[in-house]
C-alpha cells in the first residue's frame, strides 16, 4: 500500500489542478520525520532480531553438539552477520537531510525508497542463498533417515511445509514492498516538479 500521506496529498493536488483552486501544501518534513521514525523502529527491530538468532543458535548447538547443529548455528551466524553488516551499511546517510529546504527533504526520503529497494534485492539474494544451503540439508536429512526406526514422516513433511510457506511469504511481501516504494518514488518526483513549477511561478 502506498505511503497513504502521498497518496492523499497527490490526490489532493490532482483535484486542485482540475477545478484550477489552489492545493494545500504537502509537509514533506512531516512526512520524513515520521519515515524516519519508521526506520529507526525497523533497523531496532532488526538489531534485536539478529541478536536473538545469534543467542538461540548458540544455545541450541550447545544442547546439540552434533556435527548436523554445529554446521546449522555456523550457517546462521554467518548469515546474520552478513544481513547486519549490509543493514548498517545500507543505513548510511538515511538519517538526516542535507539542510531544512524542501527539495533537501525530498532528497532525503528519495534515498531512504532507493535503499529500501537495496535492501529488497539483498532480501532476494540472502534468500536463495538459504533455499540453496537449507533444501539440500532436508533432502539429506529425509533421505538419510528414510527406513530407519528414526525416521518421522510427518516431522520431516512439516521442515519442507515451513519452507516452501516462508519461501512463499518473502516473494509476496518483496514483491508488494518493491512496488510500494517505486509509486513513492514517483510521488516524490511529481511533488518535486510542483514545488519546482511553484519556484519558477
Amino acid at each position: 500500500m502506498v505511503d497513504q500521506e502521498l497518496k492523499d496529498w497527490q490526490a489532493t493536488w490532482q483535484s486542485a489542478a482540475e477545478t484550477a483552486a489552489p492545493a494545500p501544501p504537502f509537509d514533506i518534513r512531516r512526512h520524513a520525520a515520521r519515515a524516519g521514525r519508521r526506520l529507526t523502529v525497523r533497523y531496532a527491530a532488526g538489531c534485536l532480531w539478529a541478536v536473538a538468532l545469534l543467542a538461540f543458535s548458540t544455545v541450541y548447538a550447545m544442547r546439540h553438539p552434533t556435527l548436523q547443529w554445529l554446521l546449522w548455528a555456523v550457517a546462521v551466524w554467518i548469515a546474520t552477520l552478513v544481513a547486519v553488516g549490509f543493514m548498517i551499511w545500507n543505513g548510511r546517510g538515511l538519517w538526516t537531510a542535507a539542510s531544512q529546504s524542501n527539495a533537501a527533504y525530498v532528497e532525503l526520503s528519495r534515498r531512504r525508497c532507493l535503499a529500501e529497494l537495496r535492501a529488497i534485492r539483498f532480501g532476494y539474494a540472502l534468500l536463495l542463498a538459504e533455499l540453496i544451503v537449507v533444501t539440500p540439508w532436508l533432502l539429506w536429512n529425509f533421505f538419510s533417515k528414510l527406513g530407519s526406526p528414526a525416521f518421522e514422516l510427518p516431522a520431516h513433511l512439516t521442515g519442507f511445509a515451513v519452507l516452501m510457506a516462508l519461501t512463499a511469504g518473502y516473494l509476496v511481501w518483496f514483491t508488494t514492498y518493491r512496488r510500494r516504494k517505486l509509486r513513492e518514488l514517483e510521488l516524490l518526483a511529481e511533488f518535486q516538479r510542483s514545488v519546482d513549477e511553484d519556484d519558477i511561478a
